[in-house]
Parts: structure tokens; sequence; C-alpha cells
């Protein structure tokens, strides 16, 4: 999922042009998955939604949405408290 923080119409349009310092590539898992209740909390404004890939183990939590345990030696990112200065690594 990419998210930018632009007014609503700028976001129906993928094509528009945007710097790359601008976009946050995130993968999301769990109750953040589109059909689940926190979808449209946090991320009705997504620009791009793609099928991803990572390694780990997915769990059906009692609460009834799935988690994703990603084993420490397959995370290839850190990040830092600045979102804008981790999209520019």
């Amino acid at each position: 999922m990419m998210r930018k923080n632009n007014p609503q119409s700028e976001i129906n349009n993928p094509q528009s042009e945007i710097p790359n310092q601008q976009l946050l590539r995130l993968f999301v898992y769990g109750t953040l998955k589109k059909g689940f209740w926190n979808f449209d909390r946090f991320c009705t404004r997504a620009i791009s939604i793609e099928p991803a890939t990572t390694w780990g183990r997915v769990y059906l939590l009692p609460a009834g949405f799935p988690a994703l345990e990603v084993p420490e030696s397959s995370v290839l990112a850190t990040g830092t408290a600045d979102p804008l200065a981790d999209t520019r690594t």
C-alpha cells in the first residue's frame, strides 16, 4: 500500500506525478487488510494496493483476525521516527 498526504481528488488519480520522497510503501496485514475493520479507518487514502509476499508464519488469532510473524532475520529494512527520511533511503 502506498499513501500520500494530499486531498482526496489527487489520490483518485494514480497516474499523477508523485515524487518518491513523498511516497511511503507499507506492507500491512491483519486488521489493516482490505475487508477487515481497520482498513476503512486507516487505509482509505491509499493510492495503490498490491499483492505482496514476505517470509513468515500466519496465525488466525482467537479474536478472529490473521496475524503475521516475520522472523527478525527476514527483515530487510529499518525505520526511524522520521518516515519522510525513511522514504529517501
